[in-house]
């Protein structure tokens, strides 16, 4: 059985079971046609509905669950990632694979996200020192 968190509100008595529902009722409640809605946790502003999926980082509701594997995640782009990272066996990881992998124009390789190639370019800074700067 899974038990699940409740969310409460720190201006006013209610509880929500998630987080999506908890700031439904701070921007309905509590906020008067502010264009900006601020995070009740840091005072962080956001606009539309980008707060739900900033307030899931202080909850850590973890909402998007991998098909293939036991993986919960935050965001729903981190699955996709560990979906075309961990799972391109799979039809569905092929296809993310496809949409989502970046190309080092060093040495063309592939890589799933700008943070794995931003990782990967050090390899070719270094290269570049070296070949600059021989001992």
């Amino acid at each position: 059985m899974q038990t699940h968190e409740i969310f409460s509100c720190p201006f006013c008595n209610c509880s929500k079971t998630n987080s999506q529902e908890l700031n439904n009722n701070f921007q309905i409640v509590h906020t008067k046609d502010n264009p900006k809605t601020k995070c009740y946790f840091c005072k962080a502003s956001f606009r539309g509905k980008h707060i739900a999926s900033h307030l899931a980082r202080h909850t850590q509701e973890k909402a998007y669950e991998c098909r293939y594997c036991n993986l919960s995640c935050v965001h729903q782009t981190t699955l996709k990632t560990h979906i075309a990272a961990k799972h391109r066996g799979t039809e569905e990881g092929r296809e993310l694979w496809k949409i989502l992998r970046k190309k080092c124009y060093f040495c063309n390789k592939y890589f799933v996200s700008y943070g794995c190639l931003h990782k990967h370019m050090v390899v070719h800074t270094m290269e570049t020192r070296r070949s600059k700067f021989p001992k």
